[in-house]
């Protein structure tokens, strides 16, 4: 089945339509706000009482290093675990990463100087230099990490251990 292709005769013979003119628009209403606007409150001006020392300053009380809900202080010596259930050792990674981060501690001198590592510096000659680098040496006083377990297993039924091993 093929179109036949429409040619200027047939259109020519075909009505016109009028054109209707266009209808004038009515300006737009304006929307009444759905709420009051409010007042513009005042700007109070600050006023300033004279310089004193007189005033005793308040202690600053500082959540950082706060208690840890787990028992971490208990394990008192090497070897030493307990168990969490319903955890896992990834669940557990950042809360075992800041007590490890809680109990190192920089190096220092007797003086209190900060005690750098040091790197040897091959010369051309065979001769070896010590040289302090910019990273300051830390003392590891506890080191903790976790490990998933069998809770069948585990004599308490914990889903994940751990454990101090320094």
């Amino acid at each position: 089945m093929t179109k036949k292709p429409v040619t200027l005769a047939k259109m020519d013979k075909a009505p016109a339509q009028p054109v209707a003119p266009a209808q004038p628009v009515a300006p737009a209403q304006p929307v009444a706000p759905a709420q009051p606007v409010a007042p513009v409150k005042k700007r109070i001006e600050p006023e300033l009482t004279g310089v004193s020392s007189n005033v005793e300053m308040p202690e600053r009380i500082s959540k950082r290093g706060s208690k840890s809900k787990y028992p971490f202080d208990a394990l008192t010596e090497t070897g030493m675990s307990f168990g969490i259930k319903n955890k896992t050792a990834a669940n557990m990674g950042s809360v075992v990463s800041g007590q490890n981060r809680k109990h190192k501690e920089m190096v220092t001198d007797a003086e209190g100087n900060p005690v750098f590592e040091m790197q040897e510096l091959k010369g051309s000659d065979g001769s070896v230099t010590e040289v302090p680098t910019n990273k300051q040496k830390v003392e590891i006083q506890r080191h903790f990490f976790a490990v998933d377990v069998d809770p069948k297993k585990d004599p308490e039924g914990a889903s994940v251990r751990i454990f101090r091993d320094v």
